[in-house]
This record gives C-alpha cells, sequence and structure tokens, in this order.
C-alpha cells in the first residue's frame, strides 16, 4: 500500500505539470446511473432474480425467500444508485472519488442443488457537464461511450483448507480485470482519464494465493467478502489529466468506468 500511494504522489506530481500547459476543465458535474444488464444462471432448483427483475439492481439466487443474511440465499445488489450532481463536486486530478454506486454482496452458504449465478454484466452511464467559475448559459455536456472491464468472481467451496489467506471458511474472491484502466476521453482538445476506486482511492492487491486460486496471474488487484456476512463495496468516480495505470507488470491500483462484465467462475458450495 506504501508503494502504491507513492505512485498516486508520483502521479499527482505529473497532474499539476499537465494543469500548468492546458486549460483544463476545474470542475465537472456529472450523472451516473448503475444497473445490471445481462445475467446467466447454473442448472438447479429455487429462485432466481435476474437482471429483468424490477430495476434492475439485484441479482440473487437460492431459496424462495427475501436475500438476507443467514437464509439460504445469496446476491449482489446496486444501492446509492442513481447520482445526480450535476451542478458540480468532481475535480479534475482530485483524487478523493464523487460516489458513483454501492455493491452489495449477501454471502450465505446455499444447498449444491440450488442454480447459482455464472455471469454478469453491469452497466454504469456517465454524462459530465463543464462547470465554469461564472456559469456560462450553455455548459458543456457531454455522455460517455461505454467503457469495459471484467470482474472474475470465485465462490468457493466452504471447507478447510481454503488453499488462500481468509477470514471466514471460506471467502468469495472478487479481481478487478486490469485490462480497461484509465479510460480516456477527448473534450475541447484535452486528454482526461476516467476511473472508478474504491473510497480510499485504490484497489488493494491480493495475496498470491488469492490470485490463484481465482485463476488470475500473481499480482491481481480485487477484494475478497466473508463467508456468511455482508460486504457492501463502495465505488466513486476521478478524472485525471494523466493516466492512472502504473507502468510496473502487476501493480495496478484503480479500476476503470463503464460496462462491467463479471465473468464470474464458481465452484459449489459444500453444505
Amino acid at each position: 500500500m506504501k508503494k502504491l500511494n507513492g505512485l498516486m504522489a508520483v502521479a499527482l506530481t505529473g497532474f499539476a505539470c499537465s494543469a500548468a500547459q492546458a486549460a483544463a476543465v476545474v470542475e465537472w458535474g456529472y450523472t451516473v446511473e448503475t444497473t445490471w444488464v445481462a445475467s446467466s444462471f447454473g442448472a438447479g432448483t429455487g429462485t432466481i432474480i435476474d437482471h429483468t427483475d424490477g430495476a434492475g439492481l439485484e441479482l440473487s439466487w437460492g431459496a424462495n425467500v427475501p436475500l438476507a443474511l443467514g437464509v439460504e440465499r445469496s446476491g449482489l445488489v446496486i444501492s446509492d444508485s442513481p447520482v445526480d450532481s450535476a451542478t458540480g463536486g468532481l475535480f479534475t486530478n482530485n483524487l478523493v472519488p464523487s460516489p458513483t454506486a454501492t455493491i452489495t454482496h449477501t454471502n450465505n452458504s446455499i444447498s449444491s442443488s440450488f442454480a447459482t449465478l455464472n455471469t454478469a454484466t453491469l452497466l454504469t452511464t456517465l454524462t459530465l457537464f463543464e462547470v465554469d467559475p461564472d456559469p456560462a448559459p450553455d455548459p458543456g455536456v457531454l455522455p460517455l461511450p461505454p467503457l469495459s472491464f471484467a470482474i472474475n468472481f470465485i465462490e468457493t467451496l466452504n471447507s478447510t483448507p481454503c488453499g488462500f489467506p481468509s477470514g471466514s471458511v471460506c471467502d468469495d474472491i472478487f479481481v478487478i480485470d486490469n485490462a480497461a484502466f484509465d479510460n480516456a476521453f477527448t473534450y475541447k482538445g484535452i486528454t482526461y482519464y476516467v476511473s472508478i476506486v474504491t473510497p480510499t482511492g485504490v484497489i488493494d492487491p491480493l495475496p498470491a494465493a488469492s490470485c490463484l486460486a481465482a485463476g488470475a496471474a500473481v499480482g491481481c488487484y480485487g477484494f475478497q467478502t466473508r463467508e456468511n456476512a455482508i460486504t457492501p463495496v463502495s465505488f466513486g468516480i476521478v478524472i485525471t489529466t494523466d493516466p492512472l495505470l502504473v507502468s510496473e507488470p502487476g501493480a495496478l491500483a484503480l479500476a476503470g468506468l463503464g460496462l462491467l462484465g463479471l465473468g464470474l467462475v464458481r465452484r459449489r458450495k459444500a453444505v
């Protein structure tokens, strides 16, 4: 973490130089909405709530009961969306994230006879508004095209040994794909980079064994969620004039915005 923070400090120095050379937009207003737009489930019994149900905010599977801790049902739920901050509040090169959405994983032990989530796709739609210190009657409006990155989700066996550092028996693992970070767009001749981060400004590196258990290369980034627990993960947006992609292989601190293809690789629960 110290290394990542140091690299981000170096990046901030670069941002200051860029700002001095060009008249970048200082402040943006924005609107953002996040929904599930696709999902697939394995064979089995039970009740599925998929992306077509209601507002597309919940994916859940298992027994025919409401999603809650301690029942035979697990799920992923979007909250804190949509966000409307069209009048401002998102500053270029300020690494304090502005909120986008929260994804909450309710992680229960469920019978292997239930159908479970295999894949899902999450769409985040962002529109930016240029905010002038002296508000112009016609501020710039910039809807961004869909951008994509993947999350690999490993639903682990509930038995020891886990084979990787785990706070429960056994944590589920989310790995952020580093193939589509620092999503670039050009506005009035200046290139900007959009990234999604956690409230701390980074997505932490996972232990080597966790990466390997998730089928990812050592040095991957992501997070783990405890078994029999509810884990909310909040995300926010930052905009910069220099890329935040760390040049060293595997040393990636930030995740991109947009269409998240959740390539969910799962192993059935042992209950």
